[in-house]
């Protein structure tokens, strides 16, 4: 994944907003993440 692929999640929400599409009602935080070797198991 090419991160310049993404744009910030908070230009996007304000854009939003502003425009009146959205109205935001939480500011989340990841506190975990979970990675794998990848390798699935059935």
């Amino acid at each position: 994944e090419a991160p310049q692929a993404y744009k910030s999640i908070d230009s996007v929400v304000d854009c939003l907003a502003d425009a009146g599409l959205i109205t935001p009602v939480a500011c989340l935080r990841p506190v975990l993440t979970l990675k794998t070797s990848g390798e699935k198991s059935a």
